[in-house]
């Protein structure tokens, strides 16, 4: 049984990147303009989802883990969120080694609509639609296996994969390990969701930020002109310029600048590497779910697995799966390419 639902998984999310895919060329010939793209695919997703598990005769809330979660621990998700960031920081820029960053123009287009509705789809709306679909789908059925930490691992990777550029998989994979673990010791798939949420929002919040700064300072300038030397002046100057080419996307980093954040993310990101495996351990005692922990290390059976001893070496990566992650990396390469040509 466990096996032929891992099959519809797979075969589930091969549906969800062709239709993704072609929804994305149909909404960019029609020049909708991004709040209807995003609000559209995610859409697709979120009411896909719950069809799919609906045909397939799934226990809706047991295969997305649709139930609360200690609320002390939210605090603790919000913590961990904080101390990922230089691990996630240090991963990106990485990869802009290799390639450019593929969400900064995103970024630049949704400042234009506000910050509230620009939350609501970056932050607020893939935080329902991916988690429905990776830590509920996906790791919901991988999970129903003994082989827990290749349901982590391999859940992560199709989510990392969805993101159809290598930028966005080399931390998205990171973190959707991370957000697997979150389910698994939370019992929820809204921890996940919160720790989703704050990681997109917050990339949001900084970016209208960086925004308002130039103008601020500016502002500042004209007001108080007697507070600022010629050296002050020219400090601010500077500062506002780099922060409009930044956001205009006119600056291009050049691969020392690169290097040398590189080396300066890796101390907060050991750091914050520690600290967040300390919480992890928090979060699983608070929830009683420390045996769930132990099972992610290879010292416990899970109770779910347990009640599936016939199809405990299920396994994980079918057809479907292959499939999926072929196109994915096609689109991966399309982009890399792409990109080099302009």
């Amino acid at each position: 049984m466990v096996q032929k639902n891992i099959k519809h998984a797979n075969l589930f999310w091969l549906f969800l990147i062709i239709v993704f895919i072609i929804l994305q060329v149909v909404i960019g010939r029609m020049d909708l303009g991004i709040v209807p793209r995003i609000a559209i695919l995610q859409g697709f997703i979120i009411v896909a989802c719950f069809v799919y598990l609906k045909l397939d005769k799934r226990d809706i809330k047991e295969t997305l883990h649709l139930q609360g979660f200690h609320i002390g621990s939210a605090f603790l998700v919000i913590l961990l969120a904080i101390c990922l960031s230089p691990v996630i920081s240090l991963i990106n820029a990485v990869s802009m080694l290799f390639v450019e960053n593929a969400v900064t123009s995103t970024l630049s287009e949704l400042t234009n609509i506000g910050l509230l509705p620009a939350l609501l789809l970056v932050a607020l709306t893939p935080a329902v639609a991916e988690e429905l679909t990776f830590r509920g789908v996906l790791f919901g059925t991988y999970r129903k296996t003994d082989r827990l930490v290749s349901a982590v691992f391999v859940s992560a990777l199709a989510f990392g994969l969805m993101h159809m550029n290598l930028n966005q998989f080399c931390y998205a994979f990171v973190l959707g390990i991370v957000m697997a673990v979150l389910v698994e010791i939370t019992g929820s798939i809204f921890a996940s969701s919160l720790l989703h949420f704050c990681f997109n929002g917050s990339s949001m919040v900084l970016y209208f930020v960086m925004k308002w700064l130039p103008d601020f300072m500016e502002k500042l300038m004209k007001d108080y002109p007697d507070q600022f030397t010629p050296q002050t002046k020219e400090m601010y100057e500077t500062t506002i310029a780099q922060l409009r080419d930044t956001l205009s996307g006119n600056t291009v980093i050049q691969r020392e600048q690169l290097v040398e954040a590189i080396y300066k993310y890796i101390p907060a990101a050991i750091v914050g590497l520690i600290f967040a495996v300390l919480l992890l351990i928090a979060i699983a005692s608070l929830n009683n779910r420390t045996d769930n922990l132990k099972a992610l290390i290879g010292k416990k059976t899970t109770a779910v697995a347990a009640a599936y001893p016939e199809d405990r070496a299920a396994k994980l990566v079918t057809v479907g799966y292959i499939i999926s992650a072929i196109i994915c990396v096609g689109m991966c390469v399309l982009a890399f390419f792409a990109e080099k040509l302009v």
